[in-house]
């Protein structure tokens, strides 16, 4: 299936852009709203990845050391 909108996948040569909006449809869903993106962030270590699953290595250097929960939490919720 290929995204049919914006709103499904953020095509961007940036890819934080895509990963920004996997986790902010992660948090409306966490929330009871509806997400329209076609991506959620989810932990590597967490989640048994599935065909079609992008796995995304952050570069950010605040970002060192921290592990994943806590690079999901700044990514989401800043």
């Amino acid at each position: 299936m290929w995204p049919e909108t914006p709103r499904q996948f953020a095509y961007s040569a940036v890819h934080i852009d895509y990963i920004l909006q996997a986790f902010q449809a992660s948090v409306a869903e966490e929330h009871g709203s509806p997400a329209a993106a076609i991506y959620r962030a989810c932990p590597a270590h967490e989640t048994m990845p599935r065909r079609g699953d992008l796995i995304c290595y952050h570069r950010q250097k605040s970002c060192k050391g921290l592990p994943a929960r806590a690079i999901q939490n700044l990514v989401g919720f800043g």
